[in-house]
C-alpha cells in the first residue's frame, strides 16, 4: 500500500510538472499533471481541505485556456465553497475565486449572474485595500464590460470614470496606463451619441500614446480610427478622412499592404469618399477591401457580402446598373448560403436588385426581388412594421 506522505510528496511534484508546463503553454500537459495532483491531494486531505484550493484554481485556468468552460467553472465553483468553508466571508483570497467565475459566467453570456460575482469581488476588494486602491481597477473594468453587454451604458461610464481616477492617482496623469480606459470612455460616450466628449477622450488617448510610442507607432492606429469614426458621426468627413489615412500609414508600414488588418481602414476611407461625393476614389477603396478580403477568407466566404454590397451600392450611384446588378447577385448568393433562403439579412440586397432591375427596366425580375424581400421581412417584423412601398 502507498504511503500518504508518498502521496503528498507525488502531488507536490505533479503540480509543479503541471506549472513548467503551464509556462511552456503546453496546456494539456498541464492539465494532466494537475488532475494527477488533485486526486492525489484529495485522496490524501480529502474532498474539501483547503490545500485543495491553489490546484483547483490552476486547474481551472488550464481549462480555460483550453476552452473548456463548464470545466473551468466547476473548479472554481469548488475552489470557492472550499473557501468559505474555511475561511471568513470577507477573506481577500475569495475575491481572486469570485473574479474567475465572473470571466466564466460572462464567457456563457450569462450577464447579471457575471455582474453578482464581479460586485461581490469588489466589495471585498473595497473591505481590504480601501476604496482607492489601484487593485479595484480590473473589477471596475470588468463591470463595465458586463453593463455595457446589458445595455446600462450610464453604469459603464461610471465603472471606467471610477477606474480612470483611480489610475490618474496611481500613475499620474500623463502616464500611458491611462490610455486604454481613455479609449473605452471616449467608446462609452461614441454609444450615447456624445461626439465632443468622446472625441476629448480620444484626443487625450492619443496624446499620452504619441508622448509615449512616438508618432510612427502602430500602436496610435486604432485611437486614430476612433477619432475618424467620431469625426465622421460629426459630419467632419475631411477630418475623419485624415485620420483614417494616418491610420492607413501606420498599418501598411507594421504590417504590409497586402494584410488584413487593413481592410476596415480602407473601408472606412471609401465611407469617407463617398460622403465627400468622390465615388471614383471610394470605389477604389472598396475594390481593395474586396480583395484583401478574398485573398485572405477565399472567395465563397460571407466576410465578402458586406463589400460586395458596397461596391453594388457605388455602382448603382454611379448609373452603372449592370455592374450593381452583378455585386448585388455575388452577395445574395454568399448570404443564402451562409444565412439561408429564409433570413432577413438578404432583405436588403433583395430590395437593391429590386431597384436596379427596376432601373433597368427588368420589371418582372424587380417585382420577384420585391415580393422576396417583403416576405422576410413580415416574417421577421410581423404584418403591422414591415417596410413596403418599394416601387415609388
Amino acid at each position: 500500500m502507498e504511503h500518504v506522505e508518498d502521496k503528498a510528496l507525488k502531488s507536490t511534484i505533479f503540480y509543479n510538472y503541471g506549472n513548467s508546463a503551464k509556462f511552456f503553454r503546453d496546456y494539456n500537459l498541464a492539465k494532466s499533471y494537475y488532475e494527477k495532483a488533485l486526486t492525489l491531494q484529495t485522496e490524501h486531505y480529502g474532498d474539501y481541505h483547503i490545500r485543495l484550493v491553489e490546484i483547483l484554481n490552476n486547474l481551472g485556468k488550464i481549462e480555460l485556456e483550453l476552452g473548456e468552460y463548464e470545466s473551468a467553472k466547476s473548479c472554481y465553483e469548488k475552489a470557492l465553497a472550499i473557501k468559505i468553508e474555511h475561511c471568513s466571508d470577507d477573506d481577500i483570497e475569495l475575491a481572486d475565486i469570485l473574479l474567475n467565475l465572473g470571466v466564466m459566467e460572462l464567457s456563457s453570456k450569462a450577464y447579471e449572474t457575471a455582474k453578482d460575482y464581479y460586485e461581490r469581488a469588489l466589495v471585498l476588494q473595497i473591505k481590504h485595500y480601501g476604496n482607492n486602491h489601484i487593485k479595484l481597477v480590473d473589477t471596475l473594468y470588468n463591470l463595465g464590460i458586463v453593463a455595457s453587454d446589458l445595455g446600462e451604458y450610464r453604469q459603464v461610464k461610471g465603472y471606467y470614470d471610477r477606474a480612470l481616477m483611480l489610475k490618474t492617482e496611481h500613475y499620474g496623469e500623463h502616464h500611458i496606463e491611462l490610455a486604454s480606459t481613455l479609449v473605452s470612455l471616449g467608446n462609452i460616450e461614441l454609444m450615447l451619441g456624445q461626439y465632443e466628449e468622446a472625441k476629448g477622450y480620444y484626443d487625450r488617448a492619443l496624446m499620452l500614446k504619441t508622448e509615449h510610442y512616438g508618432e510612427h507607432h502602430i500602436e496610435l492606429a486604432n485611437t486614430l480610427v476612433n477619432l475618424g469614426t467620431v469625426e465622421g458621426d460629426l459630419g467632419q468627413y475631411e477630418t475623419a478622412k485624415s485620420y483614417y489615412e494616418k491610420a492607413l500609414t501606420l498599418q501598411t508600414k507594421h504590417y504590409g499592404k497586402n494584410h488584413i488588418e487593413l481592410a476596415d481602414v480602407l473601408h472606412n476611407l471609401g465611407n469617407m469618399e463617398y460622403k465627400l461625393g468622390e465615388y471614383e476614389t471610394s470605389k477604389g477603396y472598396y475594390k481593395q477591401v474586396l480583395a484583401l478580403l478574398t485573398k485572405h477568407y477565399g472567395k465563397n466566404h460571407i466576410e465578402l457580402a458586406d463589400a460586395l454590397h458596397n461596391l453594388g451600392n457605388m455602382e448603382n450611384d454611379l448609373d452603372n446598373y449592370e455592374s450593381a446588378k452583378s455585386y448585388y447577385e455575388q452577395a445574395l448568393a454568399l448570404q443564402i448560403e451562409h444565412y439561408g433562403e429564409g433570413h432577413i439579412q438578404l432583405a436588403d440586397t433583395l430590395n437593391n436588385l429590386g431597384n436596379v432591375n427596376f432601373k433597368l427596366g427588368q420589371n418582372e425580375e424587380a417585382k420577384d426581388y420585391y415580393e422576396r424581400a417583403l416576405v422576410l421581412q413580415i416574417k421577421h417584423y410581423g404584418e403591422e412594421d414591415h417596410i413596403g412601398g418599394y416601387l415609388t
